[in-house]
């Protein structure tokens, strides 16, 4: 007989590298779940500043102009409308610069809490366009509001703004 008689080739991978090439997939899906994440909480405070610095330019844009100005909210976005006297119904804003309709990106959602009587200023002529939901007054005066922007698949994860009173605009320490 020739050749090697008592040596058998196995074909296939050993028991380690099968284990290698596991943690090798489970440290790579981890990494790709750590980068969604922390791309989502990014976005989550970009968001967030955006919609504070739009707060804060509506009370300080209704109070110069001595116009009013409301925002509409839903879970999805936020839309900003001026009152219009001589329509006698809220419109789209006149002044130059302003966002129109903002669509949140489908993992964040607005809840919005609004203390205290609304005025007339928020009745219903149409359908189309909606009563805002903050109001900014040339007096001064905005809607006392909790708003919070919440990431969809982790509760947990927000961030909340408070105002009311004559312009008071602030972060919610949490």
């Amino acid at each position: 007989m020739s050749g090697v008689s008592g040596t058998r080739y196995q074909r296939g991978f050993t028991l380690l590298e099968l284990l290698v090439v596991l943690v090798i997939i489970g440290v790579m899906a981890g990494a790709v779940l750590l980068s969604t994440s922390d791309r989502r909480i990014g976005e989550l405070h970009d968001q967030a500043d955006r919609l504070f610095a739009l707060l804060r330019w509506c009370a300080d844009e209704a109070l110069q102009q001595r116009v009013e100005l409301g925002l509409v909210i839903d879970e999805e976005g936020y839309r900003l409308l001026e009152w219009s006297n001589r329509a006698g119904r809220w419109d789209t804003p006149t002044v130059a610069d302003v966002p129109g309709a903002v669509k949140l990106p489908g993992y964040l959602r607005l809840q919005v809490q609004v203390q205290g009587e609304q005025d007339n200023l928020l009745r219903r002529d149409d359908e189309a366009t909606p009563a805002p939901t903050i109001l900014f007054l040339s007096s001064g005066e905005i809607t006392d509001f909790e708003l919070t922007l919440i990431v969809t698949d982790r509760a947990e994860t927000a961030i909340t703004m408070l105002g009311g009173g004559y312009g008071e605009l602030r972060w919610l320490q949490e």
